[in-house]
């Protein structure tokens, strides 16, 4: 069996404000979820996931959020819907799913939206998301996710091993100033999952839009504004500057030597 011919059923649902005449109205709320959705799940994913739309983005901003005891993972879309409501869209992602992916975080884009429902009240049950598994990324475009990795850092070992170093340890990294385009911020969270072993990938969170006020425990944030924590790891995305928590370890030294000789 190809990992192609493997789908999942993921059990999703809708968090936002209810549209009447045109108009939003109220707090976000439960709008629809699937029947195997459950109280606790919905209450963990709204506590751990509530993440900032993009203003004027297209798909918003999305999230990959690890949970705690309802929820293994979510994949979480947050945006401005078309009436100007507030929506965020909960996708349950199990450790299998996740793990079968190798790291190919493009594929999730395939259940992210461009337009979110309108919901006048709370609806009914919706369906299951059924969701290909997508192949490994080749070595080729592991590489080619390297290189662009390289390109972001300005082509400085030293800044990649700290921040792979970031992601190794557990230090939230955060990233200020990125590009507003989504597929930019997600190849700089690609790039550094090619430096990873495969079966470590699955575990590695982000979010590509964050605030000051977002509570969230993803590993890799891009933020905008506000103070930050001394126990983070800040990477400038113009400049390629890095700030905070110094950060050593012996798995990404190993790494970055070995890009090292490649480039000779």
């Amino acid at each position: 069996m190809t990992a192609s011919s493997v789908t999942y059923l993921l059990e999703h649902f809708y968090y936002g404000q209810v549209v009447r005449n045109g108009t939003p109205e109220g707090d976000l709320q439960l709008l629809a979820e699937s029947k195997g959705i459950t109280p606790e799940q919905i209450a963990e994913s709204v506590k751990l996931g509530l993440i900032p739309p993009v203003p004027d983005s297209p798909t918003g901003s999305w999230a990959l959020i690890r949970g705690r005891n309802a929820v293994q993972f979510m994949l979480v879309q947050s945006m401005i819907g078309e009436m100007g409501q507030s929506m965020l869209h909960y996708i349950l992602c199990p450790v299998d799913t996740l793990r079968g992916m190798g790291g190919n975080l493009r594929a999730l884009l395939k259940l992210v939206q461009e337009k979110m429902p309108i919901y006048d009240q709370p609806g009914g049950p919706l369906a299951p998301l059924a969701f290909a598994q997508p192949e490994f990324p080749t070595v080729e475009e592991q590489i080619d996710e390297i290189l662009d990795l390289m390109s972001v850092a300005h082509n400085r070992m030293d800044t990649l091993e700290t921040m792979l170093a970031a992601i190794v340890q557990g230090v939230p990294l955060v990233v200020q100033n990125a590009p507003m385009d989504v597929t930019a911020r997600i190849g700089l969270v690609q790039g550094l999952l090619a430096l990873l072993p495969q079966s470590a990938r699955f575990g590695v969170t982000y979010a590509t839009h964050t605030l000051a006020s977002t509570q969230t425990e993803a590993q890799v944030r891009f933020h905008s504004g506000g103070k930050l924590s001394r126990e983070t790891l800040v990477y400038d995305w113009p400049t390629g500057k890095l700030a905070g928590k110094a950060i050593e370890d012996d798995y990404s030294r190993f790494i970055i030597s070995q890009l090292r000789l490649d480039a000779e």
